[in-house]
């Protein structure tokens, strides 16, 4: 939530779930 740019930028490739705002 506060961080969903931070691993969708460097888990983008690897967690695809990382990419959602979970």
């Amino acid at each position: 939530r506060r961080m969903r740019r931070a691993p969708a930028t460097r888990g983008s490739k690897k967690l695809p779930q990382a990419k959602p705002r979970c």
